[in-house]
């Protein structure tokens, strides 16, 4: 890590815009998604250990559009992929495009994609895989192991939540059953190992239906806050057993987002800051100034983020 302020700052010449971003502490190596000023992407790459920067191009033309939808992470060592609105992207290191979809679904109602480290998992119980695009109907998955719950549940609006981070293969699942005696509830966490091995990690219910769901690093945990606008309250339960029953609970400020946590240390998002807070006594440690709507990553108790267009990073 010696290396970092220096790449970094040798980075940050170029004055082009930070689109997206990523880490991998095993290889050492930052992974930025840039534009030019015209707005075609590229990727480049910070080799903390080789104290060197690599620039990708990419062989056909893709470019960011104002306000459009954008998610980039590194799938592995020699790919990443990129989706810009409708268009999904496997890139190698060499920039070539092998491999560009739509991943569109015959029913457009469940269209809507959640990405993984590996895979991306669309609302119509299909899992589409990153190493050649190939779909796998996981319908008799969710039958064998819930045939008590009705996944059709996921045709009406309202009725169920799904949340991924593009730094795992964990899946989590919560069904709203309102036509079901108390609890009403469903809470799955699914680890995905490849489409034929799916781990159950936890499963369980409970009355309490939120939003901004987040798994601990150790995946012992899973907090979220609630849908009221009256609730201010972070709620953090254990997954395992009737320990799922209890939650501790902390206020957090109306206007911030829950976005990692673990045994000593929480961050929250604002607009224009990342707050970093001591767990056991929710004492503030440190507050950082962002730039409205830039990308971050948090990997190892390191923060990257963006401010005045430039990367920068914490460490806590």
């Amino acid at each position: 890590m010696n290396n970092i302020d220096h790449l970094i700052s040798k980075s940050n010449t170029n004055n082009l815009k930070v689109i997206a971003l990523d880490y991998n502490p095993e290889i050492q190596q930052i992974f930025l998604l840039k534009a030019k000023q015209d707005l075609e992407l590229f990727i480049e790459i910070l080799d903390l250990r080789n104290n060197e920067i690599k620039e990708i191009l990419l062989d056909e033309k893709v470019c960011a559009r104002p306000y459009g939808r954008i998610n980039f992470h590194a799938v592995n060592k020699e790919n990443f992929y990129l989706s810009v609105d409708s268009s999904h992207l496997k890139i190698n290191t060499s920039g070539e495009i092998v491999l560009k979809d739509q991943l569109d679904g015959t029913i457009s109602s469940l269209n809507k994609k959640h990405v993984l480290k590996n895979y991306i998992f669309r609302e119509d119980l299909v899992l589409i895989d990153f190493t050649d695009f190939k779909e796998h109907n996981l319908s008799d998955f969710f039958d064998d192991n819930f045939d008590e719950y009705d996944f059709t549940y996921f045709y009406f609006d309202d009725r169920y939540s799904i949340f991924s981070s593009p730094d795992n293969n964990i899946l989590t699942v919560i069904l709203y059953c309102k036509d079901r005696d108390h609890p009403k509830c469903f809470h799955c966490i699914l680890e995905i190992e490849s489409p034929e091995k799916i781990n159950v990690l936890f499963v369980d219910k409970i009355d309490d239906l939120g939003q901004y769901y987040v798994i601990s690093e150790s995946l012992s945990e899973l907090a979220y806050q609630k849908y009221f606008t009256d609730d201010n309250n972070v709620y953090i339960r254990k997954l395992s057993g009737e320990n799922f029953k209890n939650s501790e609970n902390f206020i957090i400020d109306k206007n911030a987002e829950l976005i990692f946590f673990d045994d000593h240390q929480f961050l929250l998002l604002y607009d224009e800051k990342i707050e970093i807070y001591k767990r056991s006594d929710i004492s503030l440690l440190k507050s950082i100034s962002i730039d409205q709507s830039a990308p971050y990553k948090i990997k190892k108790d390191i923060l990257f983020y963006i401010k005045d267009a430039k990367l920068n990073y914490t460490e806590f």
